[in-house]
């Protein structure tokens, strides 16, 4: 590359170049820009001089990035990334601010914070709560960022910049259909686990990754269960179970409304409790806003119980409780 000149990278040729590439034509890039073609094309050259390469190649398609334009595609995705999470912090960091930014990971933002935000709405009637859900990996990763001031994901990692606290303990449950063998049998030995076909998430998930050490926990092998299917959805899994494609192991949250009306079934495990760990995250040496740190003591003083409890943790209470590293006993 030649002489990198800072002065002609401005944050509106970045945009214009990603624009570019994500829409795979100049004239189309340029439209949602609001730019004539000629002004899009202008500063997209005016880049590739500064930095001495051909960024973008014209194909029978339309355009697409040459090598170069590959690498600095990826630069100006997390620029641009980086700049709309510094404006976020700077506009919350003022004491009056009425917004939250929360991140949540995905099974838990669609079944378990629902409820907990409406009753924080009640009691702050003015604040503004934008809920960003993804995967596991996104959440931290935002919080990392600056994205988002505080996220709410299972597990943890080791890294010192970030600061995690426990939340709560998600029961971790076998589901089935209420035709199943599981379910007319009434409960499950662990040794019987792997007598069944089982309906698994993609092992990319932290969902698969929860569960395999949960087994592991009672002395089950993940490798061992007869995997029928591999699903990239929470919804996706839950729906296979549903059609009796096989059992799985399941949040709490996301399944007592199914085991409710009846269209799955719960099957506690003899003898065990599994459950896995919530934590909340933040940055260690992130200021959090007012408002950021009322919702964070709400959260944390909550009592997680909106859902009933599944049938071994309101029953015998000498089984023994598994939760899996991270979560206190």
């Amino acid at each position: 590359m030649g002489s990198f000149s800072t002065s002609a990278v401005r944050l509106g040729a970045l945009a214009a170049f990603k624009s570019a590439v994500d829409a795979g034509s100049l004239n189309q890039a340029a439209n949602l820009l609001f730019l004539s073609q000629s002004a899009l094309s202008q500063q997209i050259r005016a880049l590739e001089t500064s930095l001495g390469v051909e960024l973008l190649r014209r194909t029978s398609r339309g355009i697409e990035p040459t090598a170069e334009g590959s690498i600095f595609y990826d630069y100006c995705c997390e620029v641009l990334e980086q700049t709309v999470a510094v404006e976020r912090q700077i506009r919350t960091m003022g004491e009056g601010s009425t917004e939250v930014w929360l991140g949540v990971e995905t099974v838990l933002g669609e079944h378990l914070l629902p409820q907990a935000l409406v009753a924080f709405r009640k009691a702050n009637k003015d604040a503004g709560i934008r809920l960003i859900i993804d995967h596991t990996h996104e959440i931290v990763d935002a919080v990392r960022q600056g994205s988002v001031h505080l996220g709410i994901v299972p597990d943890r990692e080791d890294d010192p910049h970030l600061r995690w606290t426990h939340l709560h303990d998600e029961p971790l449950v076998v589901i089935c259909h209420p035709d199943h063998p599981l379910a007319r049998a009434g409960e499950v030995d662990v040794s019987q686990l792997s007598d069944y076909p089982y309906v698994a998430r993609e092992s990319w998930t932290k969902c698969r990754q929860l569960s395999a050490r949960a087994l592991a926990e009672v002395g089950v092998s993940y490798d061992d269960l007869d995997i029928v299917a591999e699903m990239k959805t929470f919804a996706g899994k839950k729906s296979a179970v549903m059609a009796n494609m096989g059992y799985s192991l399941a949040p709490w949250c996301g399944v007592w409304r199914e085991v409710a009306d009846g269209s799955l079934a719960e099957v506690p495990i003899r003898g065990y409790r599994l459950a896995y760990p919530v934590f909340l995250v933040e940055r260690a040496s992130c200021r959090l806003p007012k408002l950021h740190k009322i919702l964070r003591t709400f959260l944390l003083g909550r009592t997680w119980g909106d859902a009933p409890y599944p049938r071994n943790y309101s029953g015998e209470t000498s089984l023994r409780a598994t939760l899996i590293e991270g979560c206190p006993t």
